[in-house]
């Protein structure tokens, strides 16, 4: 190439040179990817176009085939669906623009590869609330592409990761939590978007639960010991006991147990109910009956003791009265016998009954 152009400098043109250089330099070495994404940008703006076929008057890019050197002619029949801006970005791949029209040779057809360079747009629809063991189905139809999606890859993370295919997938959460699931797009092209969603699956297991102690109708005394076993496939929040339907005792803690003292309630049957509730609030009871028997202690004197202390006290009284009357009238013996002269006592008066 260039022994041709030191041998006959003047038969050549200043660009021959050029042309052939760039023929020689391979495919891929420049990338001006930018030329196109800035043009597209400016076309596509308001009173504007990208498209060779709504122009006023006609316009011809002419581009290099840069596998074959051969000469691409766009904005021409066969050619004018080509994007003014990858035309711009075509033709500037190498040096030699022509300003005149050119006829491609008709026995030489070229062959215009347009990458696709465009990112998909990666939908993996709303959030979701689900119950666990349930099947969620997940949706990526809301995915677009300017050619099309060809790959739908959703990535799940609760557990051990897992992968499924497909623009629609269903998949069985287990385990009660929050979970982000990802969707990755990818089109033919190879490129690529990911978009996530979150699902938030209940835990609408009930708690298991069962009563260790008393025995079922037993009859009990004093202080009763309520032993207690409560479960959980998340986790047993707090375990309650009632009596007869009243709330008495609350456990948060394992082993759970309870103290009740028998002697401040009434004898006679009552029932026990235990009900264990975990984190999301799911409550599990069950029931047992006893009998509870206390000795009494005296409860005080009842009528018939007052009345015979009535009694006792008025018969007491009454001797005591009959004893002071005999002593009252017994005559004393050491008195002397009253004179003639003297006057007559008192005594002597009134028992003889004169005034």
């Amino acid at each position: 190439m260039l022994a041709a152009y030191l041998t006959h400098p003047l038969s050549q043109g200043a660009l021959a040179p050029l042309a052939r250089l760039g023929r020689a330099i391979p495919t891929g070495v420049f990338d001006n990817e930018g030329v196109h994404r800035f043009l597209s940008r400016a076309f596509g703006e308001r009173g504007r176009t990208n498209d060779f076929r709504k122009l006023h008057r006609e316009l011809y890019l002419i581009g290099t085939d840069l596998d074959s050197g051969a000469a691409v002619e766009f904005g021409a029949p066969g050619l004018e669906h080509v994007p003014i801006s990858l035309a711009v970005q075509a033709s500037a791949a190498l040096p030699g623009l022509c300003a005149q029209r050119m006829t491609l040779s008709a026995d030489r057809p070229v062959t215009v590869t347009v990458r696709d360079v465009t990112s998909p747009g990666a939908s993996a629809g709303p959030d979701q609330t689900v119950d666990e063991d349930a099947t969620a189905t997940l949706s990526g139809a809301g995915s677009t592409d300017n050619v099309g999606v060809a790959n739908y890859t959703w990535a799940f993370t609760d557990g051990s990761p897992r992968t499924l295919y497909g623009s629609s997938a269903t998949y069985v959460f287990a385990t009660p939590g929050v979970y982000t699931v990802t969707l990755t797009v990818r089109d033919a092209a190879g490129n690529a978007a990911a978009d996530t969603l979150t699902v938030t699956v209940r835990d609408v297991t009930l708690p298991a639960a069962s009563i260790d102690s008393p025995a079922s109708e037993a009859t009990v005394s004093g202080t009763l010991v309520i032993g207690v076993t409560a479960s959980d496939n998340v986790g047993v929040a707090r375990v309650e006991l009632r009596l007869d339907g009243a709330l008495v005792a609350t456990d948060t803690t394992a082993p759970y147990s309870f103290s009740l003292s028998t002697g401040n309630y009434s004898d006679g049957t009552h029932t026990l109910r235990v009900t264990a509730y975990d984190a999301a609030g799911n409550p599990f009871s069950t029931d047992r009956t006893v009998t509870f028997s206390n000795p009494r202690p005296p409860q005080g004197l009842g009528f018939v003791e007052y009345g015979g202390i009535v009694l006792l006290v008025l018969g007491a009284a009454a001797v005591a009265w009959l004893i002071f009357r005999r002593g009252k009238r017994r005559k004393p013996t050491n008195m002397p016998p009253p004179s003639e002269t003297s006057p007559p006592d008192e005594l002597d008066v009134e028992s003889h009954g004169q005034p």
